[in-house]
């Protein structure tokens, strides 16, 4: 039963549309009309600089992040599947935000936090397999879906169970998924 009231605050912390909010406080813009449309920290970064796309990333990352160490302080369930399932939530709430019609971000960077505070090994793994590929393609949406790849088959080598591996196969589709008019854009150009 908590649980359940567990993964909700989750989602709700997450469905915080950061890059929309700050956008909005420092230039009373909406973000969804510039660039990709897209409410994340690499749209933001884009049209704002590093200090909006960076504070963008940094407290997109700590929605996931707050969830996994303030739920996981008071629940008596601190199994690696239900922590992982509550970050999961956040990251849910952040690329389904109800605030914004169920339009939120992409995913990236609240599945950095997600892993920070899930796994510090996977997450370092992360970091390195982000700055690898970003540095031979350039391209950080590459960089974010092949990051992604190796983080949900780490969650599932670190945490073998049926719920890890479900959630983390479901996150890996959705993720792909956000990153969609990436994939067509690049090949476009590509061809």
């Amino acid at each position: 039963m908590f649980d359940l009231l567990f993964y909700l605050l989750s989602f709700l912390l997450g469905s915080l549309p950061t890059g929309f909010l700050l956008v909005k406080l420092f230039y009373e813009k909406d973000i969804r009309l510039q660039g990709s449309g897209n409410i994340g920290a690499t749209n933001v970064w884009r049209n704002y600089g590093p200090f909006l796309g960076g504070s963008t990333f940094l407290i997109d990352a700590l929605k996931s992040m707050i969830a996994i160490y303030l739920i996981g302080a008071v629940s008596h369930n601190n199994s690696c599947s239900f922590l992982f399932l509550v970050g999961s939530m956040a990251l849910l709430g952040h690329i389904f935000s109800p605030w914004l019609n169920f339009k939120g971000g992409k995913g990236i960077a609240t599945f950095f936090g997600l892993m920070l505070a899930w796994n510090q090994i996977v997450f370092i793994g992360m970091a390195i397999t982000w700055g690898s590929v970003y540095l031979l393609t350039r391209q950080s949406f590459i960089a974010g879906l092949i990051t992604t790849l190796f983080a949900c088959i780490s969650a599932i080598v670190f945490c073998l169970t049926l719920l890890v591996t479900l959630t983390s196969l479901a996150l890996l589709l959705i993720i792909f998924w956000r990153h969609e008019q990436n994939i067509t854009n690049y090949f476009r150009a590509k061809s």
